[in-house]
């Protein structure tokens, strides 16, 4: 089997996963009760479909500072919003910000995987771990947001069992990340047409709707 072929599909994977992570674990809090583990896997794959795009971009354009990696969150923001789902369309304008930007852009790409990079590779380790307490001290305020939302209030041991198991599947998609060298991502020609198609099968239902 092609080993670079393979390094390609484990980066593309382990970013989908951190990029659900960020986006759709951390921003709902708990494990509502319409969720289920296939859907679970299925929403995975679907952010590793968008995940493909991001490493393209982040290699044709040598994403790589600050301002580069807010705007690639914004591409992946607005394909996540406006073609997955319809969302940007709700409160046009308001739409194009939250959560696009507010969000998937700030939180996803820029904390979850720009940010969180360098904690886990360059930064020295009290400075590391002060970035990773301050996202966890978010992330409890901000399910505890939930119960001004919709009135509901995750307990504190179902939310420290979620927030753990997730976290745990978490520190494994950053090692493989990290093990797949996705710098090199140079997919082929028929890997972006398939990857595309998929995006094109969402874009289609969006435009319809």
């Amino acid at each position: 089997m092609d080993r670079a072929l393979v390094r390609r599909l484990m980066s593309t994977l382990s970013l989908g996963y951190i990029l659900f992570f960020y986006s759709e674990t951390m921003f709902w809090g708990r494990w509502r009760p319409e969720d289920t583990v296939p859907e679970f896997v299925i929403t995975w794959l679907i952010y590793s479909v968008l995940a493909f795009f991001v490493l393209l971009m982040v290699n044709r354009f040598r994403v790589g500072d600050v301002c580069s990696v807010f705007l690639t969150g914004a591409v992946f923001g607005w394909l996540v919003e406006g073609v997955v789902v319809q969302t940007v369309y709700t409160g046009f304008p308001f739409g194009i910000v939250w959560t696009p930007l507010a969000w998937h852009a700030l939180i996803s790409v820029l904390a979850g995987v720009y940010l969180a990079e360098k904690a886990l590779g360059e930064w020295e380790g009290k400075k590391a771990a002060l970035f990773f307490i301050l996202l966890g001290i978010f992330w409890g305020f901000w399910a505890s947001y939930w119960k001004l939302e919709d009135g509901y209030a995750v307990s504190l041991r179902d939310f420290a069992a979620y927030a753990f198991l997730s976290t745990i599947i978490l520190m494994a998609a950053y090692a493989v990340l990290n093990a797949s060298a996705p710098g090199n991502f140079e997919p082929r020609k028929f890997e972006i047409g398939a990857f595309a198609a998929v995006l094109l099968f969402f874009g289609v239902f969006t435009a319809l709707a």
